[in-house]
């Protein structure tokens, strides 16, 4: 288990940047990218500010962090590493700025009350397990700009009710709530209220597609 750093430091250095917490709020400024694995701030914020100039967000930045209820990135980070947000189960929303085009395997798995999720055009890459087990999610609405997203992005998000993905994508395509990669003709994710195309856009259904899905019809 992990023990409770209750006498977190409230401000310092962490590479070319800067953070300090006040009442629970932690600012993170300055120039460049966060350090993967450092979390000097403890695990007692309640809320998160990334500001202006900041180019990445560290792996397992936010680890566990259940007190953690917002978050807000600013439009320089361009990638959010591997379980940054991991199973920080206050956060109820998300959004990720034009910026960013990488998330990372497991960056927002077991955020339980993640209902709010906005991602902006320019985001490429979703890593394994990045949204698993986000139960609160209900709908999902992809940009045109995603190059690559891997096996179990979005399993066990058992509310789901709705899958859009932007028009003009690449390697993707969504028809009647069911997310298909067009490469392979596969049904990558679908949810409660897909419906599986009959016209010959999907020969097959990946392993996970409906893994959690609840009262599929």
């Amino acid at each position: 288990g992990f023990t409770l750093n209750t006498t977190a430091q409230s401000s310092g250095k962490s590479g070319n940047l800067s953070w300090c917490v006040t009442d629970g709020i932690l600012k993170i400024s300055g120039n460049g990218k966060m350090i993967d694995g450092e979390a000097p701030w403890g695990n007692s914020i309640t809320e998160v500010i990334i500001e202006n100039g900041v180019e990445s967000i560290g792996e397992k930045a936010f680890l566990n962090i259940t007190a953690l209820k917002s978050a807000s990135i600013a439009n320089t980070v361009k990638s959010i590493g591997a379980e940054a947000f991991f199973g920080c189960s206050k956060l109820s929303e998300i959004i990720i700025p034009g910026s960013v085009s990488y998330i990372g395997n497991k960056a927002f798995s077991e955020c339980t009350s993640l209902k709010n999720l906005e991602i902006s055009s320019g985001l490429e890459h979703i890593g394994s397990f990045a949204f698993y087990e986000c139960t609160s999610l209900k709908s999902l609405k992809l940009p045109s700009s995603i190059k690559s997203i891997e096996e179990n992005a979005f399993s066990m998000c058992s509310e789901l009710e709705e899958i859009k993905i932007e028009s003009g994508c690449e390697n993707y395509l969504s028809i009647d709530n069911c997310l298909i990669s067009t490469e392979n003709k596969t049904l990558i994710l679908g949810c409660k209220n897909s419906i599986i195309p009959s016209d010959g856009s999907v020969t097959e259904i990946g392993n996970s597609a409906f893994y959690g899905a609840e009262g599929l019809k």
